[in-house]
């Protein structure tokens, strides 16, 4: 089995259509290089690879990490990692958005409420908006956070969010 994965990875890009699927299913969630490879299939033009990629990196726990592991002082990475967290919810995988409520760190925050300003289910701009107008003053970085969230919440936020900002 281990020979055969390792002939499949090296070829991934030559794979179209079911075999590509057949072999994002056999990805392993403890293999650094299986999850660079479902990283790699997220930005792909194709909903169904992207959705099958999705599926490995939750089971993985990487897009649990790409949000939350994410800091505001790396710039281009909290751009690649919004990119890809997006790709995630827009086939419909938000389960890692949830972490929002376990996180007071402004990267995850700020990715949060810029990906659920165009999309995704729109509960969690109610959950971001609690949690981004209870905390305390935290410096500079938070501006910026906070601005996202009314982008959010103007955008497409639930009553109950608008509520939250009186």
């Amino acid at each position: 089995l281990e020979f055969r994965r390792v002939l499949f990875r090296s070829k991934y890009e030559n794979l179209k259509g079911p075999q590509l699927l057949h072999a994002l299913e056999i990805l392993q969630p403890s293999s650094k290089n299986d999850e660079n490879t479902a990283l790699n299939m997220l930005s792909d033009k194709n909903n169904e690879t992207v959705f099958y990629a999705a599926q490995f990196l939750k089971r993985s726990g990487s897009l649990n990490r790409l949000l939350i592991e994410t800091d505001m002082g790396d710039t281009d990475l909290v751009e690649r990692n919004f990119k890809l967290l997006k790709k995630a919810v827009e086939v419909h995988e938000v389960s890692f958005l949830s972490s929002i409520k376990a996180t007071d760190k402004p990267a995850p925050l700020y990715i949060g409420a810029k990906i659920l300003s165009e999309t995704g289910p729109r509960s969690f701009i109610t959950e971001l908006a609690r949690k981004i107008f209870e905390l305390p003053d935290n410096g500079p970085e938070y501006f910026t956070v906070y601005d996202e969230v009314l982008k959010a919440i103007h955008n497409r936020g639930t009553d109950k969010a608008l509520f939250l900002m009186h």
